[in-house]
């Protein structure tokens, strides 16, 4: 205007219209207008198509320009987990394959989640700053998801065979058991440890020679992987069972074994002896062990204050006994001469209130009367023993791999369950 008056107009920019960026080499006259916003695009999927592993988003940014490219895979796993992890970069087109350049966020993790709700998590992170004050929003930068998949675990012998009442063993049983084996003691400083299980599903054995050294390992806990929680334990330490030997892991056939000494040696299972009792169930269980000598031994125990089971009784003339006594003092004993030996093997009883078979490896050995727990109240029990007035007796002098319990008639089921157990333990071909 003629007075001088400078007047300022504004110019509204229309939704969804791109910004550009100026390039401040040029003469504002003759400025070039190149846009912010996937001005990299083509270099983002150029990464992102050409990258190894498969990454679904790959987004890159410095100060005059972006570049964001994506291909998302289903969200559906047909027996697989799907797992989408976040990265980022303090590189400009940083190389997807080149390991050393990202850095996994911390604040914004993806998991198991979708696509969507990843590339969100992702794209939040520009906003983030981690524990070492890295802002992940400033330039240069590069961000990217990278799927992949987990396949679905086999089926163990509890998840086939399911419903134990309580499960012991040197190896994992239940793909979703997420709990340890056992606990062991080292007897140099007495600490205690929770051992687990390695890569292949068996007892963690480079981590008991870990915490035991060149001390002697016992065991303190052997964890029920029924799900009951009924786990097997000892307090005493003079009564616990050995699983090494101050070198080594104590094994038998090439896997690990717990060794109990007779008289002394026992893991109290009082939750398994409330289990069955009072309500008139079943009895079934499969074991694996060896007796050191043919004498009176008694595996497994479980007693009350009148009455008893005598689960696992092994005699010494070579017979095997399942004996019990109930509430009202009547007795009954079933046995097998001549039906076990010195050496590993596989023992199973399946009944129900009609009948009762025994197996020793595979072979039959006695079908006889009635197997069934009846209504006797039963308040201990014992591996190594029927624990019994605060005693063993009788006792077990041996090593233990495997015992699996069951408040249920598994005839149907016992040949795939001894089968299962054979196939891990080589014990009979």
């Amino acid at each position: 205007p003629d007075d001088g008056n400078v007047v300022l107009t504004t110019e509204l920019v229309p939704e969804n219209t791109n910004l550009y960026y100026t390039d401040a080499r040029f003469d504002t006259r003759y400025a070039t207008k190149t846009r912010y916003h996937d001005r990299y695009a083509t270099e983002a999927e150029t990464a992102r198509s050409g990258a190894t592993a498969n990454v679904e988003l790959y987004y890159i940014a410095r100060p005059d320009g972006d570049g964001i490219a994506e291909s998302a895979t289903s969200d559906v796993g047909v027996t697989d987990t799907i797992n989408r992890t976040l990265y980022y970069a303090t590189k400009f087109d940083a190389d997807p394959d080149t390991a050393l350049d990202w850095t996994e966020y911390t604040t914004q993790p993806a998991d198991n989640a979708t696509f969507a709700t990843a590339k969100a998590a992702l794209l939040a992170g520009l906003n983030d700053t981690d524990a070492t004050a890295e802002t992940r929003g400033t330039l240069p930068l590069s961000l990217k998801m990278v799927r992949t998949t987990t396949a679905a675990a086999s089926d163990l012998l509890l998840d086939t065979y399911t419903g134990a009442a309580a499960a012991y063993s040197v190896r994992k049983l239940d793909k979703d058991y997420t709990g340890y084996c056992m606990k062991v003691r080292e007897d140099s400083g007495d600490t205690e440890a929770d051992i687990g299980f390695d890569g292949s599903g068996n007892l963690d054995t480079s981590a008991i020679a870990t915490h035991c050294g060149s001390a002697n390992g016992y065991v303190v806990t052997w964890y029920d992987q029924s799900g009951n929680a009924n786990n097997a334990t000892q307090s005493t330490s003079g009564s616990q069972p050995q699983i090494y030997n101050g070198t080594a892991v104590i094994t038998e056939n090439g896997k690990p074994t717990v060794d109990f000494l007779a008289s002394t040696d026992h893991l109290r299972m009082d939750g398994v002896a409330t289990e069955f009792s009072g309500d008139d169930n079943a009895l079934s269980y499969f074991m694996v062990c060896k007796p050191d000598t043919q004498s009176n031994y008694g595996a497994i125990g479980m007693a009350g204050s009148t009455a008893y089971w005598a689960i696992h009784y092994l005699r010494g003339n070579g017979q095997i006994s399942i004996s019990k006594r109930d509430d009202t003092g009547t007795s009954s004993t079933f046995y097998k001469s001549g039906s076990y030996n010195q050496a590993q093997q596989l023992f199973a009883a399946v009944g129900g209130g009609t009948s009762l078979e025994l197996y020793v490896d595979d072979s039959l050995q006695v079908n006889a009367a009635a197997m069934n727990v009846g209504t006797s109240t039963f308040t201990q029990a014992a591996i190594g023993g029927q624990y019994l007035s605060s005693s063993l007796s009788p006792s077990f002098n041996g090593t233990v791999q495997e015992i699996v319990f069951y408040e249920s008639d598994q005839s149907a089921n016992r040949s795939g369950i001894q089968t299962d157990i054979n196939t891990h333990f080589s014990i009979y071909t």
